[in-house]
């Protein structure tokens, strides 16, 4: 399945759900490999025949779960637990094209917040600002509660990143926090990174530094 998303054949995809027959076994197989092979499976519905039938397919995922939201919650929180940041990411993006209301749920009801603030850890600069923008911003605001005081691990990420990828995560962090972080980082490092982008970025950035 992957190997045909990824050559580009949407057609022989379109074909393989116009089989009920063969769509129904391919999609149990994913129910029983887990949440990461229900994300690609669902990248792969929503890529080949649209938004609604992507929507549909994770609609009955969700419902081989259990007859109850809350078993459907549980069970989630179960698959959801062991995978990565990088899978949690991807499956968020993948709801948020077919149904920013099955995202949110996700994201508010369903994903544990300290397994993000812990997730962030392992991850680029760049892919947690991404899972703070997909979630919902109170719940963004509690995995940025859950690192605590101590922001050096962003800083130690930022010397890896452009110096968007820093202003985009300042965007997204409380401002409490953002002048915290900003006077972890290197300057000289900055000052460099700072040639790449424009002056009113900059400018902004030093007006946060100010207490």
């Amino acid at each position: 399945m992957r190997g045909i998303f990824k050559s580009g054949q949407k057609s022989i995809l379109s074909k393989l759900y116009e089989d009920l027959e063969t769509y129904q076994l391919i999609s149990h197989m994913a129910y029983q490999d887990g949440v990461n092979a229900v994300s690609a499976l669902l990248g792969c519905v929503t890529w080949a025949v649209g938004q609604k039938q992507g929507l549909d397919f994770w609609l009955q995922f969700k419902n081989s779960l259990g007859n109850s939201l809350e078993q459907q919650k549980e069970k989630l929180k179960a698959e959801l637990i062991r995978v990565s940041l990088s899978d949690i990411m991807f499956l968020l993006l993948l709801l948020k094209k077919v149904s920013s209301v099955e995202k949110d749920w996700l994201a508010t009801e369903v994903i544990d917040v300290k397994h993000l603030a812990d997730g962030a850890k392992e991850v680029r600069l760049g892919a947690i600002s991404m899972v703070l923008k997909l979630l919902p911003k109170s719940i963004a605001s509690s995995v940025v509660a859950n690192w605590g005081k101590d922001d050096t691990f962003l800083a130690q990420k930022a010397e890896y990143a452009s110096f968007n990828t820093i202003l985009t995560l300042l965007y997204l962090l409380p401002d409490d926090r953002i002048s915290a972080f900003i006077s972890n980082l290197d300057p000289v490092q900055m000052a460099a990174k700072a040639e790449s982008t424009s002056l009113q970025n900059i400018v902004w950035l030093i007006k946060k530094r100010r207490p």
